[in-house]
């Protein structure tokens, strides 16, 4: 392999770090932010839990109109929404903690190899 070539992997394994590890991150932020007592009380338990089985109840009332029924809907729809926004962070989290562990071998194989050249 050419010394061009092997700047050239070594940058895009390198990008890819550096993407991984912002990656790494957000899932450590969203697993700190689950940790806290207020996001707890307010989100995790009071939104997901609370309100999604009040609007559940409330889906099924035969005293609420076509208009008030497709609101709840909607409601419901946002509570599985933020709740997949958020699982989906902490997974490709521990994706991206992989392939990061990986890229990290990568580059070191890269550069003896460079050195060896």
């Amino acid at each position: 392999m050419s010394q061009s070539e092997l700047e050239q992997q070594i940058a895009e394994v390198e990008l890819t770090r550096t993407e991984a590890q912002k990656i790494v991150e957000m899932g450590n932020k969203a697993r700190d932010l689950a940790k806290n007592p207020l996001f707890k009380e307010l989100i995790l338990d009071g939104y997901f839990m609370n309100e999604a089985a009040r609007l559940a109840h409330l889906s099924s009332d035969p005293m609420i109109n076509e208009t008030q029924r497709e609101q709840v809907q909607r409601d419901i729809f946002g509570i599985g929404g933020l709740k997949r926004y958020l699982r989906t962070i902490t997974m490709m989290a521990d994706n991206a903690q992989s392939e990061l562990e990986s890229s990290i071998e990568t580059l070191e194989e890269l550069r003896s190899e460079e050195v060896g050249e």
